[in-house]
């Protein structure tokens, strides 16, 4: 779970710069980066923040199954996404 967030991360990051042409300008960069549209091999869908900058996208719950001799991840359930503008 942490490392596809840190993918996802810099993936957005990289998406900026490029956006920027390399040039670092901090606002600009976390406002560019809330908005690039870059979809995450975790859902297959666009990343999606609310205005404090949280994830709006669904977790995973995976529990370790053998599947023959090997070990393999099998979805046990997800957690629905939660946008915490939607409680202030």
């Amino acid at each position: 779970m942490f490392a596809m967030r840190a993918y996802d991360a810099g993936r957005l990051l990289i998406k900026a710069l490029a956006q920027l042409e390399g040039q670092w300008d901090g606002p600009q960069m976390v406002q560019l980066m809330k908005t690039l549209p870059v979809i995450s091999p975790r859902h297959g869908e666009p990343l999606k923040f609310d205005s404090h900058g949280d994830a709006i996208n669904p977790g995973y719950i995976f529990k370790v199954k053998r599947v023959g001799d090997r070990l393999m991840n099998g979805l046990v359930g997800q957690v629905p996404s939660i946008n915490l503008d939607a409680y202030q």
